[in-house]
């Protein structure tokens, strides 16, 4: 195996050497696959809670959490559309452009995800809450 087969966390540059990529970017971008696979996760806990009748206790536990998953989601995936536009692709060849306006169009769609799932969330808790 060569330097060159695929090494992860590398991309070619234009003189045959591996040049790194910004590591603050891939930490985005993994924790905002994490914070959306928790928020799918969490969404269908509460669904099956109400299927099955969870306590009330529970279903209101899953609602804080899929609220904070949200917000947490929301600021992550704002802070990738930033870094999308500050620092964009350095690819000279082979549609830097596009990948970089389907990658801001993925963070937007994330984004989008986490401020529903925030008010869905924190509007269910305070309906059930009542008036005290």
């Amino acid at each position: 195996m060569t330097s060159n087969d695929g090494t992860p966390g590398f991309e070619h540059s234009m003189d045959g050497k591996l040049a790194p990529k910004h590591p603050f970017r891939l930490v985005v971008k993994r924790l905002c696959v994490f914070l959306f696979v928790m928020y799918l996760l969490t969404l269908s806990l509460w669904v099956t809670g109400n299927i099955r009748s969870f306590l009330d206790a529970t279903q209101s536990m899953l609602l804080s959490v899929l609220a904070w998953d949200s917000i947490l989601l929301g600021i992550f995936s704002l802070i990738g559309i930033v870094f999308s536009v500050a620092f964009p692709l350095t690819r000279k060849k082979g549609g830097g452009l596009g990948l970089a306006v389907v990658g801001i169009f993925g963070y937007l769609l994330l984004l989008a995800v986490g401020v529903v799932g925030a008010f869905f969330g924190d509007s269910i808790l305070t309906l059930a809450a009542g008036l005290r």
